[in-house]
């Protein structure tokens, strides 16, 4: 457990093996609470983010792609971005 703040800008490392499932929620928070998580893994592997079970396609994504192809863009990702945005940065 950890406190963090809304609107705030939070980098994650992992200092060991990457767990296969990582829950972050922000407990008595509606959803105009928002803030911003940067989790870096050692692995260049897919990583695929859920949201309440359902699968959060990352901004970055090639759409005309069945199998994941990333766009090289900028994230784009802001505190008035959809909840459960994600970017992937290989």
């Amino acid at each position: 457990m950890s406190i963090g703040q809304a609107r705030r800008h939070y980098d994650i490392f992992l200092s060991t093996t990457t767990p296969n499932h990582i829950h972050f929620r922000l407990l008595n928070a509606d959803s105009s609470i928002k803030t911003s998580l940067a989790l870096h893994y050692d692995s260049s592997q897919q990583v695929d983010v859920y949201s309440n079970g359902i699968y959060v396609s990352p901004r970055n994504r090639a759409s005309n792609h069945t199998v994941l192809m990333l766009l090289d863009l900028p994230s784009g990702i802001t505190y008035s971005s959809p909840s459960s945005s994600n970017y992937f940065n290989r």
